[in-house]
Parts: C-alpha cells; sequence; structure tokens
C-alpha cells in the first residue's frame, strides 16, 4: 500500500578541517566466470602502496558462492599481515571490519586479495539448484569479489600521489565489468 515517508537528515557544521581523510582502495575482479559445479574458483587482484598508510578498516563485498575470503599486506620486507581472513563466507557477513588500532603499512607494500568460490551443489548458500553458470554482476544471484581498504596518507601530498597512482587501476576493472555486463545483456 501506498506509504507517507518523512524523512529527515542531520548535518554537522565545525570550523575547523578533519584531521583524517580516508581513502577506499578497491582490489577485486569484474571478469568473474564461474562455470556450474566448480567448487575452487579464485580471484585474485594485488596493489602496491606508493606511500605509507595506515589501514583502518576493511570490507570485503562477495555474494553467496563465496566460501573463502582472504586479505593480505605483504612489506618490502617480504613479511605478511593478515588484513582479514575469513574461513566460511556467509553473505550477510558484508559489512565494514575496522581495526581496533591502524594498521601501519609503509611504501612498497603489497596489498593483495584471494577469494575462493564453489559453484556447486554441495555449497548450501548456493541459491541455484542445479547450478548455474555464473558470471560477475551487481545482482546479489550474480557474483562479486571486491576488497575495500580504507587508508589513511600521511600528508595531502601523499594522498594525491595514491589517488593519482590507484585511479587507473579502478577505472580499468570498472571498464572489463561494463563489458561483461554489455556481453550478458548487449541491450543494455
Amino acid at each position: 500500500s501506498p506509504e507517507t515517508v518523512q524523512p529527515s537528515v542531520g548535518f554537522f557544521f565545525t570550523d575547523s578541517p578533519p584531521a583524517l581523510t580516508p581513502l577506499m582502495l578497491r582490489l577485486g575482479r569484474q571478469n568473474i566466470d564461474i562455470p556450474a559445479g566448480a567448487t575452487n574458483y579464485l580471484v585474485e587482484d594485488q596493489y602496491r602502496l606508493p606511500v605509507d598508510v595506515q589501514v583502518f578498516a576493511v570490507q570485503p563485498h562477495a555474494h553467496f558462492r563465496a566460501r573463502e575470503i582472504k586479505g593480505i599486506a605483504t612489506l618490502p620486507d617480504g613479511s605478511t599481515k593478515w588484513l582479514i581472513f575469513i574461513k566460511d563466507w556467509d553473505f550477510s557477513w558484508q559489512d565494514v571490519y575496522r581495526y581496533r588500532e591502524p594498521l601501519a603499512l609503509p611504501k612498497g607494500t603489497t596489498l593483495s586479495m584471494q577469494y575462493s568460490y564453489d559453484n556447486s551443489a554441495t555449497n548450501r548458500r548456493n541459491p541455484d539448484r542445479p547450478p548455474q553458470h555464473i558470471r560477475w554482476g551487481q545482482n546479489s544471484v550474480d557474483e562479486m569479489g571486491d576488497l575495500w581498504i580504507q587508508v589513511v596518507t600521511a600528508s595531502p601530498a601523499d594522498r594525491r600521489v595514491l589517488e593519482t597512482d590507484f585511479g587507473p587501476k579502478v577505472l580499468a576493472e570498472d571498464a572489463i565489468g561494463y563489458e561483461k555486463l554489455l556481453e550478458t545483456d548487449p541491450g543494455n
């Protein structure tokens, strides 16, 4: 039935600039193409940091066929730190995971993600019975594989360096996603 909605919004203003200005980095692939019955389809991506950052939060994003979610930082000395590791992914867990303390990562650190997918009938969370060929898409019945990483740089100049370096990477991946959408729906 028709309902009247009366939303309200609250804005808070200040005379001082923000102390920190976070930037979201997105790792992931938009060329996901999972055959029906595949039990360990992998999606991987990585990015090397051109500046020092502090990581404040991560936000994994995947749908029903995702099984294992990994986010790793490999420091320039070869040591690794987990950003996130979920061994048995559940679609309901798409959320922002904030760290108690920011994770400092030096310039030259490689951020990487690896998601595995189970598009078989043994995956109890697979919505398709029998399993269907699944591709990347924006709907919940499609699949996605993104790891958003919230970072803060040491200075505005470093932020500009990071934005300039990361921008082309994310735009190229978005173009792949739009091409995939056109493959499945050429009239769109």
